[in-house]
């Protein structure tokens, strides 16, 4: 979301903050849900919020510092036409994992966790300065927070599952084939 401005007369709430997730429809970290350092990718296309955005900024200090090192940048400031562009496409983008969960299954989409930089998204509320929130508004936010907390527990036990069957994988020795006698398999 982006910022109100300080002379809007608009108050801004945080009230939610989650992690992101590196998505492409090209395998750019390895397998999907695998846990990812942004700044190790090779030749990463990525799609950038407007510096408006709360996180253009912050992903264009992570540039201008050498913590993520795209080979190209394209910025693109609608969440639907970021996830239908990286979906079709080598481009990746920053999503906010409560975003991604109905995509996990989706052959066409690389979801990677980001484990460097750290990177969170906040959810905002905007209202009125000198108008404090109605009822119906907190309870639409307590709302809100639930489900997107629910969500994100949902998100955190599919990063678990993803990394004990990667534990597993590298526990789990090749099979090794016995020989015969004279030494044919």
């Amino acid at each position: 979301g982006s910022s109100p401005q300080q002379e809007s007369g608009l108050a801004d709430i945080a009230v939610f903050e989650e992690d992101l997730a590196l998505v492409s429809g090209a395998p750019l970290a390895g397998e999907r849900l695998k846990p990812c350092d942004v700044g190790a990718i090779a030749d990463l296309k990525l799609m950038l919020p407007s510096s408006q955005h709360l996180l253009g900024p912050i992903l264009r200090e992570h540039i201008a510092t050498g913590v993520i090192t795209p080979k190209r940048t394209m910025v693109v400031d609608s969440y639907l036409g970021v996830l239908e562009i990286a979906r079709a496409s080598d481009w990746a983008a920053f999503i906010p994992v409560t975003g991604l969960l109905d995509e996990v299954s989706n052959p066409d989409l690389f979801i990677y966790p980001i484990a460097r930089p750290f990177l969170t998204f906040r959810w905002h509320v905007s209202h009125q300065h000198d108008k404090p929130l109605t009822t119906a508004a907190r309870l639409l936010i307590d709302a809100t927070i639930t489900a997107l907390t629910a969500q994100r527990q949902a998100w955190d036990r599919l990063c678990r599952q993803y990394a004990a069957n990667a534990r597993d994988k590298v526990r789990t020795p090749a099979p090794v084939r016995a020989s015969a006698p004279d030494g044919k398999a």
